[in-house]
């Protein structure tokens, strides 16, 4: 009677897990009739498998094929999404089974023996082991039903294979602990699964990290497209000012030519202290032929400005810089920051940039207080600081892809970076 009602709870947790990872459930009552049908099935499965087995670990296979017919008659969700959920269940009771037991029956015994635990400690064993099921299993859905990043079904694909080996793993570390029959082709058969799951594994790394730099890539061309957009609506702001500014200049010279004026100190400052902050406050963005450069430029000027760093550039870009758009956003982006945080006290950076013939020349410079390169033109290493460091590292790393250089060099308490890239 106790082997049945395990049965039956195990089996409708079983049940209502895959049931609770479907995303896109079909419409009607016929999902829940199947969700019965499976619920038998399972039931009289296991049962029966309990009969001539102490597991039923060795039948998984089986139980995986009626899993993923369930979920395909109930849910729209792809192939590749059904066999991942398809194989989480298994793959965890599988695990947490095999660390649950080994771990009991060496606390017990001081060995691992399967039979001994099964034959004196079944009910406690069965029952934390169920315990611990419904927790596992509450979480895992809550998870998953809460993931918002997009994974593609090729990755779902490769993690139900790997969830799918790794209970395999357990299966056939199950059959040498207790000494099942075909001990050897198990074990071969354990060895195989974990190079094939250590393949997997590195192969869904590459995969995850291609498509996060191609994320990456993406957010950046949408941060460039916002930019142009507020950079459009300075630009006209801008121009309005500077008509405004036009304006007010004629009535500022007329109110210069009124020699009354100089009599009153308080009005004279005042109207000087207005046109100078009329004249400070008209920022006109940075405007060339790449949006990238733009974009950077841009917010690293509203970076410098806000620290009280001149910031000035002088910009002649007539054609579109050979280079991905990510890529000139990392490597101006790291040169004004060494720049912007190694600042002198005089707190001033030019901006060179300019494409000439077949050659794009970038010189940034800034001040600073004390000599920061060796004899060489390498930095004095400074331990304290390896940011700046990973910055250097990063600038050669793209310059190296497009067959470009960069020298420092320094020059009247100036730091200058000079960058040749051939277009």
């Amino acid at each position: 009677m106790f082997e049945h009602i395990v049965n039956i709870f195990e089996v409708l947790i079983f049940t209502f897990t895959l049931f609770s990872l479907c995303k896109e459930k079909r419409p009607g009552k016929g999902k829940y009739l199947a969700s019965v049908i499976f619920f038998l099935f399972q039931f009289l499965f296991v049962t029966i498998v309990n009969m001539y087995s102490m597991t039923e670990s060795v039948f998984t296979i089986v139980e995986l094929l009626a899993s993923f017919l369930y979920v395909s008659i109930i849910s729209y969700d792809s192939i590749a999404y059904r066999f991942f959920i398809c194989a989480i269940p298994y793959n965890i009771t599988g695990i947490e089974n095999t660390i649950q037991n080994t771990t009991f029956s060496y606390i017990l015994f001081g060995k691992i023996d399967f039979y001994l635990l099964a034959s004196q400690y079944r009910v406690f064993n069965v029952i934390t082991s169920q315990l611990i099921h419904v927790v596992l299993f509450y979480f895992v859905v809550k998870i998953v039903r809460s993931t918002k990043f997009v994974v593609n079904d090729k990755n779902y694909f490769i993690l139900g294979l790997l969830f799918f080996l790794c209970n395999f793993m357990t299966i056939c570390f199950e059959a040498v602990a207790c000494h099942f029959d075909n001990q050897d082709l198990f074990m071969l058969l354990g060895i195989y699964s974990t190079v094939l799951f250590i393949v997997l594994a590195i192969r869904l790394f590459i995969l995850i990290h291609h498509h996060s730099i191609i994320q990456d890539k993406q957010q950046i061309q949408l941060d460039i497209l916002r930019n142009q957009k507020v950079s459009n609506k300075k630009i006209l702001e801008a121009q309005n000012n500077l008509y405004k500014l036009r304006h007010d200049m004629k009535h500022l010279i007329q109110v210069l030519n009124n020699p009354d004026i100089y009599n009153d100190k308080n009005a004279f400052k005042n109207t000087i202290e207005e046109y100078e902050d009329l004249v400070k406050n008209t920022v006109v963005p940075i405007t060339t032929v790449s949006a990238p450069v733009n974009y950077v430029l841009n917010i690293k000027k509203e970076e410098a400005i806000r620290k009280g760093i001149d910031f000035t550039t002088t910009l002649n870009i007539t054609h579109d810089i050979n280079m991905e758009d990510s890529d000139i956003y990392l490597l101006l982006s790291n040169l004004l920051d060494n720049a912007i945080e190694h600042i002198g006290i005089l707190k001033r950076i030019r901006v060179e940039m300019s494409d000439v013939g077949k050659m794009f020349k970038i010189k940034i410079s800034n001040s600073i207080d004390h000599s920061v390169l060796n004899k060489d033109g390498t930095f004095i290493n400074n331990s304290n600081d390896p940011e700046h460091g990973f910055g250097i590292k990063t600038i050669e790393s793209i310059l190296q892809k497009y067959d470009g250089f960069i020298s420092y060099s320094e020059d009247s308490n100036q730091l200058i970076a000079s960058v040749i890239i051939y277009n």
